[in-house]
């Protein structure tokens, strides 16, 4: 059997509100399924896509994060020891 999560468990999965889920069903991007006592219970397979662009939009983050960095070496404004605990900061808190 597949794994499942309530709306609530999958909201926090994703990063996002229980409403925002219930808004993703009515605009037919995020179909969960339902239960007998008819509550929504979420696949981690059709959560995989959403946990993806979230994956996504953490690294364009950080990328653009480290550019004004990567400027501030150039002009030997801070030590290459420097940029290096910044870069380990953003490797340490990009995934989820």
């Amino acid at each position: 059997m597949a794994e499942s999560f309530s709306i609530q468990e999958a909201a926090e999965k994703l990063g996002v509100h229980a409403s925002t889920l219930r808004r993703w069903e009515n605009e037919g991007k995020l179909i969960p399924k339902r239960t007998h006592g008819n509550q929504r219970r979420y696949e981690l397979k059709d959560l995989k896509p959403h946990l993806a662009r979230k994956v996504f939009l953490k690294e364009r983050k950080t990328l653009i994060s480290l550019k004004p960095t990567c400027y501030l070496i150039k002009k030997k404004q801070i030590s290459i020891k420097e940029y290096k605990a910044r870069l380990n900061f953003f490797k340490n808190n990009l995934f989820i």
